[in-house]
């Protein structure tokens, strides 16, 4: 495919917003793309993944993001940065997200705004992903609505689905570590770790029981979230 330049998506990056991008241009390798929020940057979530996977089918790894604090996918779409990358067909696969979405109309805002950058990837030759998220800690209440919104907002746009906040639940529910950060929606370390484990896990299709630990998580720690990433994987890479 051909190659963006590296100044061309640097500019676009910082037209965003965007926290500093892992790498700004993508090489010859395997080369994916992160669009999302304060929820994708908090720790690292693609260089996380780009540890966790440094080859992919024989090829190097390239991570490059398009992430600012408080935007939805409509908001990426008309700031610009991330059309633009994916437009350039540079990417093979594109990892999207945005807010919890669990309310009627945030859940439908979803869905619409997944399936216009699902066509644009297809168009360019991009694999389409969506990244789950999770809601804020105490509303328990959101958590299948934010689970639904993402897994139909994912099938509906014939797009991959790495079901992060699924994952969490899972580990909240065996109390394995605290997936939450201070302020009690951003993620902790651990929370980081095992939505990276679902982006990994749903890229290769394979198990991440015995992916390295890192940000701080503990070997055992690490083995247990590794449980749940598979656990909640194969609930939906079987739909």
């Amino acid at each position: 495919m051909p190659r963006l330049s590296a100044l061309l998506l640097l500019l676009s990056l910082l037209a965003c917003g965007s926290a500093d991008p892992v790498d700004t241009t993508p090489d010859p390798g395997f080369n994916v793309l992160f669009v999302g929020n304060s929820l994708t940057y908090t720790n690292d979530l693609p260089g996380m993944v780009g540890a966790m996977l440094p080859t992919f089918g024989g090829e190097d790894v390239h991570i490059g993001t398009v992430a600012s604090a408080d935007v939805s996918l409509e908001d990426h779409w008309y700031l610009g940065g991330a059309r633009e990358a994916i437009a350039s067909g540079d990417w093979d696969v594109v990892v999207m997200q945005q807010g919890p979405s669990s309310v009627p109309q945030n859940q439908v805002h979803l869905a619409t705004w997944v399936g216009h950058f699902a066509d644009l990837a297809e168009t360019h030759g991009v694999r389409p992903a969506v990244l789950m998220v999770w809601p804020p800690e105490g509303d328990e209440a959101r958590v299948e609505a934010v689970v639904t919104a993402y897994a139909t907002a994912a099938r509906e746009a014939d797009a991959a689905l790495f079901p992060a906040g699924a994952a969490w639940r899972l580990a909240r529910a065996e109390g394995t570590a605290d997936p939450y950060g201070l302020d009690r929606f951003h993620p902790s370390p651990a929370g980081t770790y095992l939505a990276a484990l679902t982006v990994v896990g749903g890229l290769t299709e394979g198990s991440t029981v015995g992916l390295r630990a890192l940000g701080g998580v503990s070997a055992p720690t690490a083995r247990a979230l590794q449980v749940h990433a598979d656990a909640a994987l194969a609930a939906y890479l079987s739909e």
